[in-house]
């Protein structure tokens, strides 16, 4: 009896059904609102490294607190603590910052770098200064002044003469030498031009470069050298580290994602309505429609 009366309310009622599949319809397309995903177009102004940054941040200065309560703390601990507090000194570095993400005294260049910059004559040196100096003292011009010979002679030289003074044409300094006097065309050029470019594309200048431009303390070069310090990746400080590293790692990607779903739903919640609830509702009316067009149809 309630499917026949049903059937029989519909039948009485085709303008009710319309209005009703309409409402759905409606209903079903300001779901989908929140329903589809996040457009490609929608996600272009998402600042994705500023939340991951911002993240980080956050974690760090959090993890700081917790050691920083501490009665007494771990090497590892203080290690962290050390590297957070100065983030800032890392990304705006002193030259001898720079020699010790060189190895410092524990590797010849960090250690030719300390050297320089503590002679007298360099307390106010610059990082430009710094390069000029290294340059003129690599190991690329030191071999190339003892072979190439006199500066006076070096002019009336032809390029198979400074070829074979350097080693012959297989001879490493030999190459680069070659490689300048291509740059420039095979030009005539000096000694001390020739010098000059040798020193400014030494290997040393170029690791210079590397580091000086080190802004993240995070950097993984950074975290090597502080767990060298700490004794080793195998020490148990060493360990401790890295897992303190790896818990903030967590932690900042838990509340990457959190910030974005956040983000997510700010995009869907600003999406426009009207046409969403148009479609969904042209769709509820086009279905009954036809619905009882087929009724009225069979019925005839």
């Amino acid at each position: 009896m309630d499917v026949s009366a049903v059937k029989s309310y519909e039948k009485r009622n085709p303008l009710q059904t319309v209005i009703n599949s309409t409402l759905i319809g409606a209903a079903v397309g300001y779901g989908a609102k929140y329903a589809i995903p996040v457009q490609e177009r929608e996600k272009k102004n998402i600042a994705y490294r500023a939340i991951a940054n911002s993240a980080r941040k956050n974690e760090n200065e959090k993890k700081v607190n917790a050691l920083k309560i501490l009665k007494s703390r771990t090497p590892a601990q203080d290690a962290f603590i050390k590297l957070v507090d100065e983030r800032d000194q890392f990304k705006y570095p002193t030259l001898k910052n720079i020699a010790e993400r060189l190895g410092g005294n524990d590797s010849p260049l960090g250690k030719q770098v300390l050297e320089i910059i503590g002679r007298p004559e360099n307390k106010e040196m610059k990082l430009d200064q710094l390069k000029e100096i290294l340059a003129q003292e690599s190991a690329d011009v030191k071999l190339f002044k003892e072979k190439a010979g006199d500066k006076e002679a070096f002019k009336s030289l032809t390029l198979d003469d400074i070829t074979a003074k350097l080693g012959g044409e297989d001879a490493p300094l030999a190459k680069k030498v070659l490689s300048i006097f291509k740059q420039n065309d095979n030009k005539n050029l000096d000694f001390d031009s020739v010098a000059f470019t040798l020193g400014k594309n030494s290997p040393e200048v170029a690791e210079l470069n590397r580091v000086s431009r080190f802004k993240n303390c995070f950097v993984s070069e950074n975290i090597q050298n502080i767990v060298k310090k700490l004794g080793g990746e195998a020490s148990d400080a060493g360990k401790e580290f890295r897992q303190i590293i790896k818990e903030v790692d967590q932690n900042a990607s838990k509340t990457s994602r959190a910030i974005l779903r956040g983000v997510h739903k700010h995009l869907k919640d600003i999406r426009y309505t009207a046409p969403l609830l148009l479609t969904g509702a042209a769709a509820g009316f086009a279905g009954a429609f036809i619905k009882n067009y087929l009724s009225h149809k069979t019925e005839a």
